[in-house]
């Protein structure tokens, strides 16, 4: 399975942003994050990278 999905950015209304992660993303054996873990969050041109701190 290939870990790859359509998300959405959601803005709440106190400023902070979500990222919506599909579930067949975040239930693929994959998936390296965990629930509340601290991530490392970069801008690389047009691309966001979330990755592991």
């Amino acid at each position: 399975m290939v870990l790859q999905g359509k998300g959405t950015i959601y803005q709440h209304v106190k400023g902070k942003m979500y990222v919506y992660i599909p579930a067949s993303v975040r239930d693929d054996s994959q998936f390296p994050f965990k629930p509340g873990e601290k991530v490392n969050v970069a801008i690389d041109g047009k691309r966001l990278v979330i990755g592991k701190l």
